[in-house]
Parts: C-alpha cells; structure tokens; sequence
C-alpha cells in the first residue's frame, strides 16, 4: 500500500514540554495512581448482597463502592462521577494484571482523524494516565480525604494534577503523523502485524476504526498538530475531514 497516514489526540500543552518535563508529569501521576489505588482496591472486592425484590429476599454481588459510595460519589462530583472513577479502577486493574489493552509505554494512534479527537478531548488531564490520576483524586476527594492522610509527595503530585486538569487550561490538539513505518506497528494490545495484515489487510484496517501503538521514537511537536477548534470540531463531525 502508499504511505500511511495516523492521528494521535492529545493536549497541546503536553507537545509543549521537554522530554524530561512529560516524564516528571506521569511519575506524578503514577506516584498518585499507586498511593490512592492502594485506598479504593478493597472497595471494588465483591461480596454477596442481601436484597429485597418483589417482596422475596435475593443476595447479588456488589462492591463496596457501588453498595456504599455510589449515591454519595454522583452528589458531589456530578452525576457520572461513580461511573467515571470504576471505569478508571477497571482500566487500572487491568494494566496491573498485564492486560494488553492497557498499557501506556508505547505511543497510541488512530486509523481515523474523529477517535483521535475524540482522545484529544478527554487529554485535559494529561493523556490517559492523567485522565486516571485524576479520577482517583476526585474519589479521593470524596470519599477518603477526611479519614486518610498521604504523605507530602503525593499531595505536591496531586496539586500539579489539579492545575493541569483545571478547567479553562485544556487545549485539546490533534497530531498528524505521516508516513508511518509499518514495521514499528502493533495492534492496540500490543500483538504484532502479521505478514498478511501488512500485505492484504492494511487499506482495509485503515478505513476502520482500529488503533495501533507506534514504537518507533517520533518528536509530535515536529508533525501537523491542528487545534481542536470549534470549526475543525465541526467539519470532524460532519464528516468534510476524514
């Protein structure tokens, strides 16, 4: 096939640091991911729950933090504030079991220019493991803040979370990466292109909405990054940009 085309979405504040700098920003993250995950991790262990339905007793599995915190999680932080933060404890479970899907070492792409914005619009945090670091601090927030202490370290990581992710400062951006070297190409969870993929498959993975990590080094600052402006918002939507 011709030259190949990809889509990172990200924020154009992270394009903006040095190599040093994004690192120092995800080992806060990570150092703030470790400490409060270590806090919720008991309250995702299901246990057996007795309920009342119809009249007749039934005993269900839930976590403690649906049968306990859900109600409390939605009233101060929104009302998707409990599903937002066990999707984050699901992803991180994940990456913590080796699942393929979620690991964050390599560089993600898109097939196509409406996931990468979709991607750059959720990076307000700092990408996905921001987005993570972030989640924990809201529940953190609300439901350990009064009853547990964390040492000085990670609350100056969490501060420097806090300023990044505050509202008014995301510049959500879109990154252009042309002329892909297909041998530095796996899928999303990390298997490898085979023979055929490259051969036979690949117009057609390029036409859908697959996502590959990239583990070839590549400066974004020197590809296409666009702004997600209200008008590119628009013509992605309306499908004028592919």
């Amino acid at each position: 096939m011709g030259k190949i085309t990809l889509y990172h979405g990200t924020d154009a504040r992270i394009l903006e640091m040095t190599k040093e700098e994004r690192q120092q920003y995800i080992d806060c993250c990570n150092l703030v991911i470790d400490n409060l995950y270590a806090l919720f991790k008991p309250l995702t262990q299901q246990v057996l729950v007795e309920k009342v339905l119809n009249g007749n007793k039934i005993y269900v599995n839930e976590a403690p933090l649906e049968t306990n915190y859900k109600e409390i999680l939605n009233e101060k932080g929104g009302k998707y504030m409990y599903l937002n933060l066990s999707e984050k404890l699901m992803m991180l479970e994940c990456r913590n079991n080796n699942v393929g899907n979620y690991q964050y070492n390599d560089l993600y792409l898109c097939a196509l220019k409406s996931t990468a914005m979709n991607y750059a619009q959720r990076s307000y945090a700092g990408g996905e493991t921001g987005l993570n670091a972030y989640r924990l601090i809201q529940g953190y927030d609300i439901i350990f803040s009064d009853s547990h202490k964390l040492d000085k370290n990670v609350l100056d990581a969490i501060d420097t979370i806090r300023e990044f992710a505050k509202e008014g400062n995301e510049r959500p951006a879109i990154v252009t990466i042309e002329n892909v070297d297909i041998n530095y190409l796996l899928f999303e969870d990390g298997k490898p292109l085979s023979d055929y993929d490259k051969e036979q498959r690949m117009e057609r993975l390029f036409k859908h909405d697959y996502k590959f990590r990239y583990s070839k080094p590549i400066e974004l600052n020197q590809c296409i990054v666009e702004p997600l402006t209200k008008e590119l918002f628009y013509k992605i939507k309306e499908g004028e940009v592919k």
